[in-house]
């Protein structure tokens, strides 16, 4: 079987800065990565075919979109993702010990 991978970078919609910590799954096979300083991210290995991949970031707003992985080479999915209007921000529980 031949496989590809798919890599790209995550940016802020309205400043164009590089999205360092944002998570990206597909949906297709429940992979996920974590963009790295850069922003950038990369599933490596990915059998050839169309995928929908999510990506989320703390306050702003998930993006979906779809690619198609060739059995061979990297296809590159740049991401742009802006922030989540009021409301529209999941709930975040933060626990302490002491």
């Amino acid at each position: 079987a031949q496989a590809g991978d798919l890599r790209g970078v995550v940016r802020d919609a309205n400043t164009g800065g590089q999205l360092q910590g944002a998570t990206l799954r597909i949906e297709e096979n429940g992979r996920t990565a974590v963009t790295g300083r850069d922003g950038g991210y990369a599933f490596l290995a990915l059998p050839a075919g169309r995928y929908t991949v999510t990506a989320e970031f703390v306050g702003y707003a998930p993006v979906r979109q779809t690619i198609e992985v060739a059995e061979t080479g990297a296809a590159e999915l740049p991401v742009s993702i802006g922030a989540a209007a009021p409301g529209e921000v999941a709930e975040i529980v933060v626990t302490g010990t002491r």
